[in-house]
């Protein structure tokens, strides 16, 4: 995986504005520069975050099962993207998001 490709179900870190340090799943690359991304927690699925990838640090983790259900057109819970990123957070140790 090149580091500027993403992938569905990826595990990212917001590196710039309100949400700074946060980690986030990407639902959907918009464009060769935007991503949607949720937590579950801070943003809901159902209102996705657009966010630069410029202004993403892209984590070499990808929830499977999440990356699996967005290319069939499902849309995941908040509680299966939560559990997601902090399943991914303590298989990586990187600490909660919240």
């Amino acid at each position: 995986m090149e580091a500027t490709e993403v992938v569905l179900g990826q595990l990212v870190r917001s590196i710039s504005g309100r949400d700074g340090n946060r980690y986030f799943l990407v639902l959907k690359a918009l464009d060769q520069k935007h991503v949607l991304i949720a937590d579950g927690l801070y943003r809901k699925v159902e209102n996705p975050k657009k966010k630069k990838l410029k202004h993403l640090l892209l984590i070499d983790s990808v929830a499977e099962e999440i990356g699996e259900m967005l290319h069939k057109g499902k849309t995941p819970t908040n509680a299966q993207a939560a559990s997601a990123v902090q399943r991914m957070l303590e298989t990586l140790e990187l600490g909660s998001s919240n």
